[in-house]
């Protein structure tokens, strides 16, 4: 049985710990380092005054030193980064007693940082930057760095700029870094602005044409920029290719990688892999003059490898290969296609997985399979973004053929794929969804309480509950799910802290684990994982995401305040409503606002999300509505509570409460009615009665037009209709509707079940008018002609005038 983690008023009011806000970590600098060096950072947000660590979602940085500015605005947190950690960006969180942060990057380099020192916006203002650094900047509005380097004739000289990456300068002055290198007579020898193998940010390798000056110029592709536009500058003799090939290998074996767009030249280089297998793995080119900044990801898989030979592209001329297997090629030349034969037996299914711009190659990937006689069985162009994919289940003994193409039909050396085939297998994804649109929550958990957030599921080819697990939570920290949830695709997951956990934080890998009932066998198993928008442009355009496959947890001290769900004592019905009451109790010396909300529906039903616990209340109701098809059963009920203290917002969620959803108690068929103005008529509905109840139920129409009125009435468990007096005003405009509601509440355990039931119809007709009566004529009168009428009524003016002369 879990532990009650309920925090007692006595424990509430006693606490000596005054409460802070969560913290806010807006920047972080310098935004890198070199390796196997010790960096100050500095931190700066607001309610970093009790900062106590930095959580990092990857290795290799160790914290020696946490000094927090008591304006609680900013903090210095030294750091020594390993003699070994691994090329690439650090994910850092700032971590109080109260909270934890969103993240910032911090990027670590091979080559030691120098700080840009404005004005360097011209060739006579350059900065000197020695071969084999990097330049640490900052592009503001319509700015221009300029750094000058001196190369000899015929010396490889490369850099790049790590700037989107870094996930700090976003909407209309989005950073878009943009790359030249300039003579000493201001000619461009080479420029870029986005490639391929850095996402968007760019990269140039050239060869000195002569000894000399040569000047790096950085700027916004269309001069935007802002005080949050931060950059790394790489500038040196390393390799900086655009392209690697293969696109993978085997765990643990030494696999020589060709790296291709080099000015002098396509590099080999043997490279060991990892021993497991890897979605991605960063290769980088090492020589003596350096190390590729930027690595190239490659996959690490235990699939047999098949290379291409050219000519391979028509079916006569295809490639022996054998699945399960990974294709290896490389689309050349315009135009260039690539053709494998391999064999499959009836029935065998298999997924393909075209590899090219997932892992940094310019290919735009196509494919399509055929049969021995040229018929297409399979093709696909895009279906995992830019790469292609498909299932593919085989049709009948035989040979069959995979083509690869360029959808576009462009080719280059740096036109590389990998294509995976292996059996078709079950697989379960689980990601966070967003708190709102474009926010993802921050996992502080208070001392004795949970937080709880809801986890997408993707089930591929099975089916059954799934549940959590991970083996590296905080010390204290369990994780669970409400039983009734795990089979269905939005699953709550709550993350509780004991009463006596200590504060801490960790990156933890949390694991989605499915056991099919139909499969006792087969266990089915994918990390949680988390996606940041970290830069969005005009209209919302996703830019840059960061994707984590670790959450940051951290244990807080307790809240300042706690809610609790009231169970309810009867359930909610079909068609009906519920009202849930939430409570609360509050810190003295705090007194704000608490927002509460479900955390997920029930099955079929709808809430108000926008319900506040005002200051000086301790309680407030969230009405529930059911549909007619809500799911029938009991699910378990969290609210998220959130409040605004010190500036920021802290969240947590109730303990589990359970709500029940049944049939109505009973059914309701409406009539017709019709009232004239000023009357009433007797309106009666029939009852079926499922459930049995005691005492008196009420029951009231609703949605009456104006002027129109029926008092409540009052029926037991015996009734066998409900008889109305619709009463209709004099002046009660003529309408009709078919729109009648009957809203009925039954008496059960000291509180009400709400029915509604609908749609009556009910007209309002105008009352009778009295008919005029004709005047009186004699026999012998004769009517008269339309002319002699027009002539008595001209002269009559002329005698009424006459006679008042």
């Amino acid at each position: 049985m879990r532990k009650q983690w309920i925090v007692g008023l006595g424990l509430l009011i006693c606490t000596t710990h005054a409460w802070g806000a969560s913290p806010v970590l807006s920047n972080l600098q310098p935004v890198g380092g070199q390796r196997g060096t010790e960096v100050v950072l500095t931190l700066s947000g607001r309610a970093l005054r009790d900062l106590e660590d930095i959580v990092v979602h990857e290795p290799g940085l160790e914290v020696s030193e946490v000094k927090a500015n008591p304006n609680g605005n900013s903090a210095t947190v030294r750091i020594r980064i390993a003699p070994d950690c691994e090329l690439g960006p650090r994910r850092i969180r700032a971590r109080t007693s109260t909270g934890i942060s969103d993240f910032q990057i911090f990027y670590v380099t091979a080559l030691p940082i120098q700080a840009e020192k404005e004005p360097n916006n011209s060739i006579a203002a350059a900065q000197a930057l020695p071969l084999n650094s990097t330049a640490a900047g900052k592009i503001e509005l319509k700015d221009v760095d300029l750094y000058v380097i001196e190369a000899r004739q015929g010396e490889r000289v490369s850099a790049e700029v790590c700037g989107m990456r870094l996930g700090r300068s976003a909407g209309r002055t989005l950073f878009d870094p943009s790359l030249s290198v300039l003579t000493e007579e201001g000619q461009v020898l080479v420029a870029n602005d986005d490639s391929t193998v850095l996402w968007t940010d760019p990269c140039v390798s050239f060869i000195a044409p002569r000894d000399g000056k040569y000047f790096i110029q950085v700027n916004d592709s269309i001069h935007f920029g802002d005080a949050r536009s931060d950059y790394l500058l790489h500038v040196g003799n390393f390799v900086r290719p655009t392209g690697v090939f293969p696109l993978g290998g085997q765990p643990g074996t030494e696999t020589e990688f060709t790296f291709l767009g080099d000015p002098n030249g396509a590099l080999t280089q043997k490279i060991k892999l990892p021993e497991a297998a890897a979605e991605k793995h960063f290769v980088h080119h090492t020589h003596e003059q350096g190390i590729t900044p930027t690595g190239l990801p490659v996959r690490v898989s235990a699939l047999t490898e098949v290379f291409e030979v050219e000519p391979n592209n028509s079916a006569d001329k295809a490639v022996d290969a054998v699945v399960p297997g990974a294709f290896n090629g490389t689309i050349a030349t315009p135009g260039d296609q690539d053709t494998y034969r391999f064999t499959a037996k009836k029935g065998e299914r298999y997924t393909i997985e075209v590899y090219a711009r997932r892992l940094r190659s310019r290919l735009d990937p196509s494919f399509h399979i055929s049969a021995k006689d040229g018929k297409t069985l399979v093709s696909n162009d895009d279906r995992n973004g830019p790469d292609s994919g498909a299932d593919f289940t085989v049709p009948a003994d035989g040979e069959y053929t995979l083509t690869v193409y360029d959808q576009l039909k462009r080719g280059a050396e740096d036109f590389v794929y990998r294509v995976e085939v292996t059996p078709t297998q079950p697989a379960v994804y689980a990601s966070v969804l967003d708190v709102d649109r474009y926010i993802q929550p921050q996992i502080a958990v208070p001392r004795g309480a949970a937080f709880g957030m809801l986890v997408n599921i993707r089930r591929d080819g099975c089916s059954g509950p799934v549940q959590f697990e991970s083996t590296d939570l905080p010390p204290g920290v369990h994780i669970d799910c409400p039983e009734d949830s795990r089979g269905t695709t939005q699953i709550p997951l709550m993350i509780y802290a004991d009463e006596d956990a200590p504060l801490s934080g960790t990156a933890s890998t949390i694991r989605a684990v499915l056991v099919d009932p139909a499969k006792p066998d087969l266990r089915v198993q994918n990390p949680l994982t988390q996606e940041y928008l970290m830069t969005r442009f005009f209209n919302n355009q996703a830019v840059w995401i960061e994707k984590f496959d670790t959450i940051a947890i951290a244990v807080t001290e307790p809240a300042p305040f706690r809610c609790w769900i009231e169970p309810p004592a009867v359930p909610i019905v079909r068609g009906g409503t519920l009202q849930l009451k939430v409570c609360c109790e509050r810190l003295a010396g705090w007194e704000g606002d608490i927002s509460v909300r479900t955390l997920k529906e029930v099955p079929g039903t709808t809430s108000n999300r926008s319900i506040v616990i005002p200051k000086g209340q301790t309680e407030a109701l969230i009405p529930i509505n059911a549909t007619t098809t809500a799911g029938l059963g009991q699910s378990q009920v969290t609210i998220r509570c959130a409040a605004t203290v010190d500036g920021t917002q802290l969240q947590f969620c109730t303990p589990l409460v359970p709500v029940t959803v049944e049939e109505p108690y009973l059914t309701v068929a409406f009539g017709e009615g019709v009232v004239r103005q000023g009357g009433e008529i007797p309106y009666v509905l029939t009852l079926t009665q499922r459930k049995a109840f005691e005492g008196e139920a009420t029951a009231e129409l609703v949605g009456l037009p104006a002027k129109v009125t029926a008092e409540k009435v009052q029926f037991n468990k015996e009734a066998k209709e409900i008889r109305f007096t619709i009463k209709a005003a004099a002046d009660a405009p003529p309408a009709s509707t078919k729109d009648l509601l009957c809203r009925i509440d039954i008496p059960e355990n000291g509180a009400e079940v709400k029915h509604q039931f609908g749609s009556g119809k009910l007209r309002i007709d105008r009352a009778p008018q009295s008919t005029p009566q004709p005047a009186a004529t004699t026999a012998s009168a004769v009517p008269q002609s339309r002319l002699q009428q027009l002539r008595e009524r001209k002269a009559a003016p002329a005698a009424t005038t006459e006679a008042t002369k």
